[in-house]
This record gives C-alpha cells, sequence and structure tokens, in this order.
C-alpha cells in the first residue's frame, strides 16, 4: 500500500463518520416526531395500553420501533455535541451527554416495554387476564427506574444546548426553541397536540445542528 493510500483511508473513514452523525442527528427528532404522531398510547395508562395492544397493535409496533431506532441515532448526536464543544460550554454540554445517554436507555426501555405489550394479545389470555397483566406491568416498582432515565433525557436536552449555546454552535433562538420545549413538557406533558408541537421543536433544533455540523467537515477535536 502506498502512502498516498495509507493517508486517504483515514480521511475519507473520517468523511463516512461525520455523514453517519450529520445524518443520526437529524434523523433521530425526525424519528421521535413520528414515533409521538403514530403513539396510540397517549398518557399511558394501563386502559390505554390494553386499547393500544388490542385494537391497534400494528399503531403501537410501529411507534415502539421508530422510538428504539432514535434511541439509538441520539448516541452518535450526543457524541457530537460533547465534540463540538472542548472548551467553552464543556461544563454543560458533557452533563447533558451524560444525561441524554440516560435518556437513550429510558426511551429504548420504554419502547421494548410498550412492544412486549402489544405481543401480549398473542397469548391467548382472557380479556380480564389481559387486563390484569398489563396494569401490573404498568404499575410495577421493578419497571419505575425507567421513568428517571426518560426523564433524564429533557434535562439533559437543555443542558446539552445551553453548552451549544455557549459554544457559538447554535443561535438563541434555537435554545429558545429547546427551552419552549423543555417548559411543555414539565407543564403539561400529556396530549397528541402538545406532543407534536414539543417534538417539531425538536426537529428544528437538532435539524439546525445537523446543519451545523455538516458546514464543519472536521469537528473540533479536544485537546
Amino acid at each position: 500500500m502506498s502512502s498516498t493510500q495509507a493517508a486517504t483511508r483515514p480521511a475519507r473513514t473520517g468523511r463516512l463518520r461525520h455523514i453517519v452523525t450529520v445524518l443520526s442527528t437529524a434523523g433521530f427528532g425526525v424519528l421521535l416526531l413520528l414515533s409521538d404522531l403514530l403513539d396510540p398510547v397517549g398518557d399511558g395508562t394501563a386502559e390505554n395500553l390494553l386499547s393500544a395492544a388490542t385494537s391497534n397493535s400494528g399503531a403501537l409496533t410501529t411507534s415502539s420501533l421508530l422510538l428504539l431506532f432514535s434511541s439509538v441515532l441520539l448516541i452518535p448526536a450526543t457524541v457530537a455535541i460533547v465534540r463540538l464543544t472542548p472548551a467553552r460550554g464543556a461544563a454543560f454540554a458533557n452533563a447533558g451527554a451524560v444525561l441524554l445517554v440516560m435518556g437513550a436507555l429510558g426511551h429504548a426501555m420504554a419502547a421494548t416495554f410498550y412492544l412486549v405489550v402489544a405481543a401480549l394479545p398473542g397469548t391467548g389470555l382472557s380479556e380480564p387476564d389481559l387486563a390484569g397483566v398489563v396494569q401490573y406491568l404498568n404499575e410495577a416498582p421493578s419497571l419505575a427506574v425507567s421513568f428517571l432515565f426518560i426523564v433524564s433525557f429533557g434535562f439533559g436536552l437543555l443542558l446539552a444546548f445551553i453548552g451549544l449555546k455557549r459554544a457559538g454552535v447554535v443561535p438563541l433562538w434555537v435554545l429558545g426553541a429547546v427551552i419552549a420545549a423543555f417548559l411543555m413538557e414539565m407543564a403539561a406533558p400529556g396530549g397528541q397536540a402538545i406532543a407534536a408541537v414539543k417534538q417539531s421543536l425538536g426537529v428544528v433544533a437538532f435539524g439546525y445542528l445537523a446543519y451545523a455540523m455538516s458546514r464543519d467537515p472536521e469537528p473540533t477535536q479536544p485537546e
């Protein structure tokens, strides 16, 4: 292998990695929005879960898979956030990154739970037994820990974009969109319309972040 070929391979690998990261960052927000739009569960009560599993299992499965895939895309997006904030804003971004990874795990746990619920009608259980199982799973203390991981996503998103704003990666209006989405989540977490607006703001924020990353083919490396 010539020295030219040896030098070209890392450059190609770096470009490919960068393209994948940009697409993952933009795709995360889109998949999360689509997951919310297709979600038939609503506020997540046992009754809604049972109704979705028995009468709309296709939408429940699709929504859950989209949520699961979005949690995977959040990881490279989080790595990019850390790389884009090597100095100013690093403390906020690093703290946000930890919470975002926890949030990705929480989303994956929630998606897996919904997939399990979607499969329950195929077990042959009677409707009262099925309702009892769903009620138990929805209130099981051992599964409640996933709630902490899910909640960490919103706080991680807020801290990460504060760090990005301090680093000059995103403008104030993008941070404003994230703050608005965060306040909507805290004030009124339920409701299809609220969820759609909230996730749309997320698409805008992550879309702009992907755009900012695409303008810089070689993200700043921390020393």
